[in-house]
């Protein structure tokens, strides 16, 4: 399992880290998909850049769909409708 995905994080990280362009990558790996978008915020808070790239590896649509409804949930609940 981790084999597969560590295959594709090198990969990554050969495609995006180049010598006229480097980067510092930090890898995370949630265990539980249905905790990914608190992992994500998480993540996002923890420096202040000014360019930062988040990517995810979803393999399945399950994956896809769980952390889309997530993103929808929390968009919501921000939101303020008129009555």
């Amino acid at each position: 399992m981790f084999g597969a995905g560590l295959a594709r994080l090198e990969h990554l990280y050969g495609v995006a880290n180049t010598e006229e362009s480097p980067m510092d990558i930090d890898a995370v790996r949630v265990d539980d998909i249905t905790q990914c978008y608190m992992a994500l915020r998480q993540l996002d808070s923890r420096t202040v850049v000014s360019r930062k790239f988040i990517i995810l590896d979803l393999s399945t649509s399950y994956a896809v769909q769980t952390v889309l409804k997530q993103v929808a949930a929390d968009f919501y609940q921000s939101c303020t409708f008129p009555h």
